[in-house]
Order: structure tokens, then sequence, then C-alpha cells
């Protein structure tokens, strides 16, 4: 059964992948693993320096497919044609 609590003890690291130390994609997979679904891509030192971030994101949607709501499913925001970081853009307002 998921547990939402667990994630409170959650320490911010750039570049975390191993609970408790993670980052927002991390976290992502962490969740994943404990919903007994497979885990995404590690994109292990991908950033948003020279479009990194977009290009990568880009090459996973390829193997996605559009769904409604559900445990599992993942948004991707956009800028214009460019994949970003939601909390980059939430953060700005």
């Amino acid at each position: 059964m998921f547990n939402p609590d667990k994630y409170r003890s959650v320490k911010w690291q750039k570049g975390g992948r191993a609970y408790p130390l993670l980052d927002c994609f991390g976290i992502v997979n962490e969740i994943r693993r404990d919903l007994g679904l497979p885990e995404w891509p590690d994109f292990a030192g991908v950033t948003k320096t020279a479009g990194a971030l977009d290009r990568e994101a880009r090459k996973l949607m390829l193997s996605l497919k559009r769904c409604d709501p559900c445990e599992g499913a993942g948004v991707a925001c956009y800028s214009g044609s460019t994949v970003f970081p939601c909390r980059d853009r939430c953060n700005a307002r």
C-alpha cells in the first residue's frame, strides 16, 4: 500500500537517486517503485544545461502514451515547444 508519509523524510540532493536523498526525478522513481510500477530511465547527470533536459524528456515521451489521470501517470510541462521542470515555472510566478 502506498504510504505518502514516507516522503516527508526525503532530503533533497541534486542528482539524488537513493532514498532518502532524492531530487525531483529521484522521488518520481521512488514513488513508481513503491506503486509496483516500472522505473523510468535514471537520467543520471542530465541537467537543464544546453537543452539536455528537454532532449532526454522528449526521448522518454516517445515510449509513453497519453492516459487519463491514474496512479503512476506523469506530467510534462512545456513552455512553447521546450520541456522544463514544472517546479521551475510554478516557482517563477
